[in-house]
């Protein structure tokens, strides 16, 4: 099953922190092949707080070499702020995790 569920973690395929942020911005942006219904599901997947000025999107991510990450955006008054929060140690690699930099990304964008 990691064929499907965790194929990146352990290969060739890199992508940077900036790189994702583009990648979120041009679907969110409708800079990509991808319909409405589809982004629309996606938004509503990625929603992890949401409040009565803001709403925060992201998906988190971890490796097992210490590397972690939440990327996502933000939307206020209609203006989407987009942002990555990547992590890195390989000293404390038990102690990375995704839920870490989601947690950093919420208290910044709050």
């Amino acid at each position: 099953m990691q064929e499907l569920n965790g194929f990146w973690l352990n290969s060739s395929l890199k992508i940077s922190p900036s790189g994702q942020v583009r990648i979120l911005a041009r679907i969110f942006e409708g800079k990509t092949i991808y319909s409405d219904k589809s982004i629309d599901v996606l938004k509503n997947i990625m929603l992890v707080d949401d409040n009565s000025t803001q709403k925060i999107y992201g998906k988190t991510g971890s490796g097992s070499n210490g590397e972690a990450w939440f990327v996502g955006f933000s939307e206020k008054d209609g203006q989407k702020d987009y942002f990555a929060i990547y992590l890195y140690d390989s000293t404390q690699k038990e102690v990375v995790s995704g839920k870490i930099a989601k947690e950093i990304a919420l208290e910044v964008m709050r």
